[in-house]
Order: structure tokens, then sequence, then C-alpha cells
């Protein structure tokens, strides 16, 4: 997930959670909650994404880069 599809996603939660908020079908408290639930999952699935196709340094050339 890019940075740009994450900030888009981000957005467009905050516009929803907003009115939601205006048509009286939750509360801010309530919005808040959600929207930081929905935040903190986004942000569990690009680490996982990231660590799925981040290639893991193989040990030998991290010793070598050390000495």
């Amino acid at each position: 997930m890019t940075p740009e599809i994450r900030s888009a996603l981000y957005a467009i939660l905050a516009a929803i959670s907003t009115l939601i908020v205006a048509y009286g079908l939750m509360s801010q408290d309530q919005a808040t909650h959600w929207l930081t639930l929905a935040v903190t999952i986004l942000n569990a699935a690009a680490l996982l994404l990231a660590r799925r196709h981040v290639p893991d340094a193989p040990d030998a050339q991290v010793h070598d880069e050390l000495d």
C-alpha cells in the first residue's frame, strides 16, 4: 500500500465519519473511536504488506558490512 493510497483512504474515512456524525447516526466520540480503529487497521495492513514484500538481508551480507 503506497503512502498516497493510505492518505486517500484516511481522507475518505474522515469524510465518511463527518457525514455520519452530521446525519446524527453516530456521536462525535463514537466516530472518533471508529476512525481510530480504522486507521490502526490500515497501519497494521501496511506493515504486514511491507514485511511481506521487503526481502530479508542475508546474514553473511550483514556481517560483511559490519566488519
